[in-house]
């Protein structure tokens, strides 16, 4: 009995410290995405500002990265590498510099997300607590992992079908119980100093079949659109590996601080991680612009995931979905007439789908896509969206963006 409550004791401080931790990094990169915002203004009468500024942190950014390896991109594939590969981890180096990192292509407007480094640093926490109590720690990585995942979206249970689809190893049952507290206990800890989502949807009515169409648009463009991003991103990636030295690595890395830092000034609905496209349905611009704004954040994305830039990727594929939905919204509506009551879910479905085929976890894409649209109504169509594109998706026979990204890391 001793021994069940010392476990039930080092899981609820794994909870804690999680929900704790990643509330705190969101926390501070809401500080310090607000700082880059006020520079922005302040610079708008001197845009030379912005040339000074994105090169102070390109060199900052590339200095850690030369420095800690480990530090750069979103966290996630190297975490699973490490532990698949059972590769030495210096923890106690590789999260701060990683954090650092994330606040330098924070304050540059850089398009990558948070949600990566939360999930390191969930890992993390599992893992230093299993060196604690000398335990194998895949399993607590994993949860962990997952724990950071929810937080970071505020979404217990997106966190624990997260643990099941994409951090274990095989599905136990005693695992996921003991996922559902962690994830539980770590979103309470969180909703105590992490700031609101800026995720905003609603479902008014239910859909009418004369709405299908647009649900098979959403589901055939966000297969197009993901299994492009992944094979684009991919070679690029490949294509610096073997034609890049580090002085040209340098240059890109300055090249992306600059450019993410005017678009952010003279753009800013298509400039940071995403955060501001919500400006766009306000005063919705034209077909032809909304497709030019998918065009250039693509690009922006591929290259600053590339450059070395430490920040997650699910938001800004949260992004391409996002536009992708507007594109989709300003046809139905321009072109057809219909389609306007139900703007909201159609972005919200662009958004999870695309989501689903980059990194195959479909019912982590339900689960946050629910917890965005808490509707009972809602379930429906993002059951029938997902379900489509998971079936149809898996007929490509592809790999997921975060598996080929690790299988890469063997090969270096």
């Amino acid at each position: 009995m001793r021994k069940i409550w010392g476990y039930f004791f080092s899981l609820t401080w794994l909870g804690v410290l999680v929900g704790l931790g990643v509330g705190l990094f969101q926390r501070m990169v809401s500080w310090v995405i607000g700082w880059s915002q006020a520079f922005l203004t302040f610079s708008s009468q001197a845009p030379w500002l912005v040339l000074v500024l994105a090169s102070l942190l390109g060199l900052g950014a590339y200095w850690i990265g030369q420095k800690e390896p480990s530090a750069k991109g979103s966290g996630v594939p190297f975490l699973e590498h490490s532990l698949e590969e059972h590769l030495p981890f210096r923890y106690w180096r590789t999260l701060p510099m990683m954090l650092i990192n994330c606040f330098l292509s924070f304050f540059g407007a850089l398009p990558l997300g948070s949600e990566g480094p939360s999930v390191l640093t969930g890992g993390i926490i599992g893992m230093a607590l299993t060196n604690w109590r000398h335990e194998a720690h895949s399993d607590w990585v994993a949860m962990g992992a997952a724990a950071g995942f929810g937080s970071a979206f505020l979404s217990p249970l997106a966190g624990w079908v997260y643990c099941i689809e994409e951090t274990l190893e095989s599905f136990r049952w005693r695992i996921a119980m003991q996922m559902a507290y962690v994830a539980l206990v770590s979103w309470g800890m969180a909703l105590l100093v992490a700031p609101p989502l800026h995720f905003s949807f609603s479902m008014v009515t239910p859909f009418g079949y004369h709405e299908i169409p647009l649900l098979i648009a959403i589901i055939i463009g966000s297969i197009l659109l993901g299994r492009l991003f992944v094979w684009v991103l991919l070679h690029v990636r490949d294509w610096q590996a073997t034609h890049w030295s580090q002085r040209n690595r340098l240059i890109a890395l300055l090249a992306i601080f600059t450019i993410s830092g005017f678009i952010a000034l003279y753009v800013p609905a298509i400039g940071g991680s995403g955060g501001s496209i919500g400006i766009l349905l306000e005063d919705m611009p034209s077909l032809g612009i909304l497709i030019v704004f998918l065009m250039v954040r693509f690009v922006m994305i591929v290259f600053t995931a590339n450059s070395g830039a430490a920040g997650g990727l699910v938001f800004p594929i949260f992004s391409l979905g996002l536009f992708y939905g507007l594109v989709l919204l300003e046809v139905s509506m321009g072109w057809f007439g219909y389609g306007g009551e139900q703007a909201s879910m159609i972005l919200l479905l662009s958004m999870v789908g695309i989501y689903a085929v980059v990194t195959k976890t479909p019912w982590t894409a339900a689960a946050l896509a629910i917890t965005f649209v808490p509707t009972w109504y809602a379930i429906l169509p993002i059951l029938f969206v997902i379900i489509l594109i998971a079936f149809l998706d898996r007929k490509t026979h592809t790999r997921c963006l975060y598996d080929e990204l690790k299988a890469r890391m063997s090969l270096q």
